[in-house]
């Protein structure tokens, strides 16, 4: 998961990834003038190309930092996309959280469609929703430092084609920089990130049940499915798109069975420049009267199974269906069951750049 420097205060909270992106193949730093560029020079992977950052540029004029990141795919192929740049204001590592006194983020669509989605409310499509928003340093307990969202100002950004263009006023870097000093440097990060919307469902265990054996195939379930429409997901995700949730029990387990609407699920392999998978998380809550705990637990796309039937829960995907089961507890025979899935990728330009609002 990403660090406490490059963590987004709003909704946009990392998933449990597992792994982390160095972006190692990136450019040099460039050091000292007014302008400045940041490269990615991994392979881009056909798979991932609508989250491949291949480029950042930042030139200061008129008061004014004016960047522009570049993207292997245009934006309209994508999905929800942020950059966040890190600020080391006065150019010392040492100082601020992990060197950064100042984060500025840019952002385009929504979680919960991709950026090419007609808009569900009759006014704006995903790829219209724009914003620009920064977080400060504050005093934190114990005499620390944390982040606080702060909204300083500025304009949205714009789109074109595979390009985003903001500005960041150089005042807002100023106030927190060196007062003997105009050197200060930057890096940044691009995550791209998509939701389906969760699937609740009600059970009630009023007869004896399914003999469920997870095996990732449904033939066994009969019962209430709590259904949900396919294609809100980007193209490239429908393996974690959800289209079904059915519960069943034994007198000892709980059985969860998922749908989803293509294969893929299982197969899914990590790319080492845009680093990210499909991950569901099931939430498990029992109903009065309560005998056991609330329960949520995550499945990363890739495996084909987790734990077993001794272990605090289990499952078993297959291609189109994923099973999993949980201990019940002798009494508890009312549960609220709710499925999500969230895919989260990130793509980190390895090197920074080091600046001077003074140069000539």
């Amino acid at each position: 998961m990403p660090d406490e420097r490059s963590r987004l205060p709003s909704s946009l909270l990392v998933l449990a990834l597992g792994v982390a992106s160095l972006g190692a193949q990136s450019s040099e730093p460039t050091t000292g003038g007014r302008t400045g560029k940041l490269e990615d020079r991994a392979a881009a992977n056909p798979e991932r190309a609508w989250a491949d950052a291949r480029e950042f540029r930042v030139e200061i004029r008129d008061g004014q930092m004016a960047c522009t990141l570049r993207m292997e795919k245009p934006f309209a192929e994508g999905m929800f996309t942020c950059i966040e740049v890190e600020f080391d204001c006065d150019d010392k590592p040492k100082s601020g959280i992990g060197g950064a006194e100042l984060l500025v983020r840019a952002a385009v669509g929504s979680r919960f469609q991709p950026n090419a989605a007609e808009p569900t409310n009759g006014t704006r499509k995903a790829i219209e929703h724009l914003r620009l928003s920064t977080s400060v340093l504050a005093d934190g307990d114990g005499g620390g430092k944390r982040w606080l969202h702060v909204q300083l100002g500025g304009s949205p950004p714009t789109i074109e084609g595979a390009e985003m263009r903001f500005s960041v006023p150089i005042a807002w870097v100023k106030e927190r920089g060196d007062r003997y000093s105009s050197r200060f440097s930057l890096g940044a990060v691009v995550r791209c990130s998509c939701s389906d919307q969760p699937i609740e469902l009600l059970h009630s265990c009023g007869d004896e049940g399914l003999p469920i054996v997870l095996d990732g195939k449904d033939p066994e379930w009969s019962g209430i499915v709590a259904e949900d429409s396919p294609g809100e997901l980007h193209t490239k995700l429908r393996c974690a798109d959800l289209v079904g949730l059915r519960v069943d029990q034994s007198d000892q387990r709980l059985f969860v069975g998922v749908g989803l609407a293509e294969p893929g699920f299982t197969t899914w392999r990590l790319d080492e420049d845009v680093v990210g998978r499909p991950i569901l998380t099931f939430d498990l809550e029992p109903l009065f009267p309560r005998y056991q705990e609330p329960q949520r637990v995550r499945l990363s796309a890739g495996s084909t199974s987790h734990g077993s039937e001794r272990a605090p829960w289990m499952a078993v995907a297959g291609e189109r269906f994923v099973e999993a089961s949980f201990p019940r507890k002798a009494g508890q025979s009312r549960y609220r069951v709710l499925v999500q899935s969230d895919v989260e990728f990130e793509d980190r330009f390895g090197s920074r750049m080091t600046l001077d609002w003074e140069a000539k």
